[in-house]
């Protein structure tokens, strides 16, 4: 199901003219830990590191557990998440959104009849936590130096109990899934 997993840094992203020789030790040791659960590609994009299968193919599930377990002893890696890369097509986003929706959102419906969601503008006194600790996304878009102009246009994804994540942020940690598979969809340019 799974083709790719997106890692995402913190602190080396703050570092200076050294930050390249930080973001390769991370690469180094990412392929080192993982090299004996699957034969991956390792490269950095834009801020992220991504793993993806060596050969066209996706990961099998044993694979994404044995990965996942692996990136846990990486230091340096803030989270990581297994995803489905997909062409920016619609029709293939659609698809493959309504193929991985009954199985990510089972212990949801288990709980509940229905879920609703929105993607919404941020509001004033919004906040999330993430590993760091929990900030508003007003101090959140200030230390990203996020420019004021564009902060209103950052989608926030959130339900009725509150936010669920920021586009580019990051997935709220009070809301997280616990000990169940979690899903995304990555959109990606080509």
């Amino acid at each position: 199901m799974y083709n790719a997993i997106i890692c995402r840094y913190h602190e080396i992203a703050t570092k200076g003219h050294n930050r390249n020789m930080f973001e390769r030790c991370l690469v180094d040791n990412i392929r080192h830990q993982t090299k004996a659960v699957a034969p991956c590609k390792v490269q950095r994009v834009r801020g992220r590191v991504w793993l993806e299968p060596k050969e066209e193919r996706d990961f099998t599930p044993g694979e994404v557990a044995g990965l996942c377990t692996q990136l846990k002893k990486v230091f340096g890696l803030e989270t990581f998440s297994p995803v489905v890369k997909l062409p920016v097509d619609m029709d293939a986003i659609r698809e493959a959104a309504v193929k991985m929706a009954p199985e990510a959102l089972k212990p949801y419906l288990e709980e509940k009849e229905r879920i609703t969601f929105r993607i919404r503008a941020r509001r004033s006194g919004d906040s999330i936590r993430l590993s760091g600790g929990t900030k508003s996304l007003k101090k959140l878009f200030i230390d990203r130096k996020i420019p004021a102009a564009e902060r209103s246009r950052i989608p926030v994804l959130a339900d009725d109990r509150g936010i669920l994540g920021v586009y580019s942020i990051g997935a709220n940690m009070d809301r997280a899934a616990k000990d169940i598979p979690a899903a995304a969809i990555q959109f990606i340019k080509k």
